[in-house]
């Protein structure tokens, strides 16, 4: 994405008066990371508000795993310059909601934020037990970001 771009969409959302004059992308993106806190603190809110899943060690015949059934593709932050990845962990209470999501690393911290939504819009098929609905722990994942360049090659 060209620098003329990015700073396009960085007046659009309001962020340019965080960086009066950019003149590179790594002063976009600190700019775009000034913004985070505020957006990972609504994000925790949303998630604080969901059942736990119940974690305890449960003894009993599983007859189903947790099954995805909705898995909402992440969106590529504004000021990627390659493509990335994030290994994820995340909890699936009984009615199938992702909670206790945790980031376990990233190759780029910019994409920190994007995982972490992209999973709480997740839906699952919970986990069966004893012929009851369980939530199951510790599933991981790995989300991946690929940015393509005009001839089509990933970057």
């Amino acid at each position: 994405m060209k620098t003329s771009h990015i700073l396009s969409l960085l007046a659009l959302s309001g962020l340019l008066a965080a960086c009066a004059t950019p003149k590179s992308n790594a002063q976009l993106r600190k700019a775009y990371f000034k913004t985070l806190p505020n957006k990972n603190a609504e994000l925790d809110t949303i998630l604080s508000k969901r059942d736990p899943a119940n974690c305890e060690a449960e003894e009993g015949e599983v007859t189903r795993e947790a099954q995805p059934l909705v898995r909402i593709p992440p969106i590529m932050p504004m000021g990627a310059n390659t493509s990335g990845s994030c290994d994820m962990q995340f909890d699936v209470n009984k009615a199938g909601q992702t909670v206790n999501i945790k980031t376990l690393s990233c190759t780029d911290d910019i994409y920190d934020y994007a995982s972490r939504r992209a999973l709480s819009l997740w839906k699952y098929n919970p986990r069966v037990m004893n012929g009851e609905l369980a939530g199951e722990c510790g599933i991981e994942n790995t989300i991946k970001f690929q940015l393509i360049d005009e001839r089509g090659k990933v970057i």
